[in-house]
């Protein structure tokens, strides 16, 4: 009733001071309060309506990024949506730093070929590339370079594994990416009514931001997974039994310096020598290992005095 009763009714409730707690039947009360309640309803009826519109926005995402993962999990061959991945990513670097609305001495081809190796192997030299003023041209030899990168990681691994490689990788970074995706997204709904303040409509900007936001992400995994599938090393059954070997014998030889004794394993690594001990040994650092006495401990000469009052004082 305060927010949607009109003011002549409080006002009439007022005049006549009506005592708190008796029924009211003046028909004028009554056909208000059918009023206050019919708004109600409608405006309950709206707020509900546009909640459906906003998951809307986030149902059309879902089913995208589900497709996607729907194909990686039924073990589908991704090797030319891989491929097109590292020419969009090849294309978007050199087209930010050679772009096709500048003059070609101006081509900052040095940050090209430093940006382009943060996710593809460049064999091109700035240098190379100095004699292509076109740039779609030097689009296509970097993306060239790139697949014969690809297609060379290909034939060290062999085609099965890569093909494995390739979903493995993208799964993760597909899942990671959405996670974050969803987070940002409820952060942006939760603030998305002040727009009305600025007189926009909150789900206009919704849809606005939220496809942004989604190119975005899309952007983030391509570039995330080319960096990847150039990287990515395998270790094999036969080189892995080594590695823990030697990595027991490590800890092994930690553990029997620590035996002997700070300055005992010190002496016998460095040959008596002042060395510091860099290792970790139960997760702590051991300390520097000096030959100094300390100024407050016996003089090692056998007077009973202080170092810092005995042989201490002369040096």
């Amino acid at each position: 009733m305060r927010m949607f009763a009109s003011d002549r009714v409080a006002s009439i409730m007022e005049r006549l001071k009506w005592p708190e707690g008796e029924p009211i039947e003046a028909k004028m009360v009554t056909r208000a309060v059918e009023n206050a309640q019919k708004q109600i309803e409608e405006r309950n009826y709206e707020i509900r309506k546009n909640v459906l519109k906003y998951d809307e926005v986030m149902n059309g995402q879902r089913e995208v990024i589900y497709a996607e993962r729907r194909k990686i999990l039924e073990g589908q061959d991704l090797r030319e949506q891989c491929l097109g991945f590292v020419e969009e990513v090849v294309r978007d670097v050199v087209a930010t730093w050679c772009p096709a609305d500048v003059f070609p001495e101006e081509w900052d081809r040095d940050q090209l070929v430093t940006a382009l190796a943060e996710y593809v192997p460049v064999a091109s030299s700035p240098e190379g590339l100095a004699s292509i003023e076109d740039a779609d041209e030097l689009q296509d030899r970097l993306v060239e370079e790139a697949r014969r990168a690809y297609e060379q990681k290909e034939a060290s691994v062999g085609p099965q594994l890569m093909r494995e490689m390739e979903r493995v990788i993208l799964l993760n970074i597909l899942d990671t990416k959405w996670r974050e995706h969803l987070y940002e997204m409820d952060y942006l709904q939760e603030g998305i009514h002040l727009r009305a303040y600025a007189q926009r409509d909150p789900l206009t900007e919704y849809r606005r931001e939220a496809f942004e936001m989604f190119e975005e992400m899309t952007r983030a995994i391509r570039r995330d997974f080319v960096r990847y599938i150039y990287r990515v090393e395998l270790v094999t059954p036969e080189s892995a039994p080594a590695a823990r070997v030697q990595g027991v014998q490590e800890n092994r030889e930690l553990v029997e310096a620590g035996a002997m004794g700070a300055p005992a394993a010190a002496a016998a690594s460095a040959g008596g020598s002042a060395v510091a001990v860099g290792r970790r040994t139960g997760g702590a650092p051991q300390q520097a290992v000096s030959d100094k006495v300390p100024r407050n401990a016996p003089c090692p000469c056998g007077s009973g005095r202080k170092y810092k009052k005995c042989h201490g004082a002369v040096a």
